[in-house]
């Protein structure tokens, strides 16, 4: 048990907006590799969703931006922006379970999942409203497809 000591000034552990932030040293393997794992999945993800706007990007430089390439890429943009978001909040309740029964601290409970767990809810919202976005691109870029072969 993490016994914070009273009357030491500066110790590193602090409240911010009703969550705590908690800097640990030394810990087992095993959480390192865990924790490193999702991370490391959440930045592949990130890295795809740059390579998917590197392509977008590619194909506007050649002029051809309203295809249904263009569309299938936002699409997975937004997939993979929902996945960053869920491996965000995994890797969040992963560190409250793992912390929560190792802290002790006068007047504080501790728990692994509370309401602030999934509040920060901008980043699926936008996500949701880049795959209507890109649902709408899909169909015009289909329409303008269908009419530049019409005679």
């Amino acid at each position: 048990i993490l016994n914070i000591p009273r009357g030491i000034e500066g110790y590193p552990f602090k409240m911010a907006h009703a969550t705590g932030v908690i800097y640990a040293d030394s810990l087992p393997k095993s959480f390192d590799a865990i924790y490193s794992l999702i991370a490391l999945i959440a930045n592949i993800c990130i890295l795809l969703s740059m390579w998917q706007i590197i392509r977008i990007l590619e194909s506007v430089k050649k002029g051809r931006f309203f295809i249904i390439e263009n569309a299938i890429r936002l699409r997975w943009i937004a997939l993979l922006a929902l996945a960053i978001f869920f491996l965000d909040r995994c890797a969040v309740i992963y560190c409250s379970w793992y912390f929560s029964d190792k802290l002790d601290y006068a007047g504080l409970e501790f728990s692994t999942i509370n309401l602030y767990t999934f509040s920060n809810l901008q980043s699926v919202l936008g996500a949701l409203f880049l795959l209507v976005i890109a649902e709408a691109f899909r169909i015009g870029a289909q329409l303008k497809q269908e009419n530049d072969l019409t005679i």
